[in-house]
């Protein structure tokens, strides 16, 4: 029974981190530095410029 109530406890409080984390502006997340690619440029110099950023994702851009 104790450990139910703490559980609750728990569950509570994940809830309501859940919650605030769920009702943050985007802003407060994103990131204002993009690396970016163009769409003919190999896997390699994506990889390469990827490491050389330190960054695990790269934006593919046409123009």
């Amino acid at each position: 029974m104790l450990k139910n109530f703490f559980l609750s406890g728990d569950r509570k409080r994940a809830k309501k981190e859940a919650q605030k984390f769920l009702s943050t502006p985007i802003r407060e997340l994103m990131t204002t530095y993009v690396v970016t690619t163009k769409p003919d440029l190999s896997v390699v110099h994506a990889a390469t410029r990827m490491i050389a950023q330190n960054v695990s994702c790269i934006v593919v851009v046409d123009k």
